[in-house]
Order: structure tokens, then sequence, then C-alpha cells
């Protein structure tokens, strides 16, 4: 599912695609385009490791698909409309 909202992923892994989107489009060449696109990102703070794919900025649901609470640890799946849009996590690669 495609929301064709604008937003700002704020995070040097979207500059990075930015340009290689864009260089791509100059050179004429096919390939990459912004539809097909999926927000990423990941910090490593305080010895943890968060990670989020898509966005989940948009769900209307969150499942909690793993939980290690010893470890500090979780997988979280966000949906609109019961489709998958997002994944985000803790020290879970």
């Amino acid at each position: 599912m495609r929301l064709h909202a604008r937003h700002r992923d704020e995070h040097w892994t979207s500059a990075r695609e930015h340009a290689r989107i864009v260089a791509h489009t100059l050179c004429g060449r096919t390939g990459p385009v912004w539809a097909e696109y999926v927000p990423y990102f990941w910090s490593d703070l305080h010895g943890k490791r968060i990670q989020a794919l898509g966005t989940p900025q948009h769900a209307d649901e969150v499942r909690f698909v793993f939980e290690d609470v010893a470890k500090g640890a979780f997988l979280a799946e966000y949906l609109r409309a019961g489709q998958l849009i997002g994944v985000a996590g803790c020290n879970a690669a």
C-alpha cells in the first residue's frame, strides 16, 4: 500500500538513497524510482540498536511479534487497514 503523502526522512540513509535515485534520473537510466523507495533507518543509542523500515507513522494498528524483556529487545509490525506498512525494532535484527 502506497500512501502518497509527503513526509521527511531525516536520516543519512534517506539522503544516500535520494542521491542514488537522482543520479540515475540525471543519467537517463532506468531503475529505482520514488514510488519504489521504502524509507528505513537505524541508530545505535546507549548500547541499543533501533531500526525501522516503511512508514509506521501512518499505521492504525501495531502488533508486537517478538519481545525479549531480558535483552531489551522487541519487533513490532505496523499495519494500515490490515496491510503491513512498516516494522520497527530494538536489538532485534
